[in-house]
C-alpha cells in the first residue's frame, strides 16, 4: 500500500474510487486513541450523500496526493456494504 499516515491524516475531501469505479469523498480520518495512524476513513457516498461508510485502511491500494484520490481493493458494492459506523471495538 502507498498510503503513508501523513498523505492519510490530511486525506480529508480525497476522492475515493473503488476498482469498480467512483465510492465518494472522504469525509474524515479516525485515529486510534494516541495513534498517528490511522485505522479507518469515513466516506461519504456518491451514491447518496446523506450516506457513509466506515472503511478499513488495509481495503487503500493506493494514496495520490497529487489527485487528491484515494484508491480501494474493493468494490463498490463492497464498500457501499461496510458498516456505517465506527466498529464497538475501535
Amino acid at each position: 500500500m502507498d498510503a503513508t499516515p501523513a498523505k492519510l491524516a490530511t486525506s480529508h475531501g480525497y476522492a475515493v474510487e473503488a476498482e469498480d469505479g467512483d465510492v465518494g469523498e472522504v469525509e474524515t480520518p479516525l485515529f486510534p486513541p494516541a495513534g498517528a495512524e490511522p485505522d479507518f476513513l469515513v466516506v461519504r457516498l456518491a451514491s447518496d450523500m446523506s450516506q457513509f461508510a466506515v472503511v478499513p485502511v488495509h481495503h487503500i491500494s493506493n494514496v495520490d496526493s497529487t489527485s487528491r484520490r484515494i484508491k480501494l481493493d474493493a468494490s463498490c458494492s463492497a464498500v457501499a456494504a461496510m458498516p456505517r459506523d465506527i466498529p464497538l471495538d475501535y
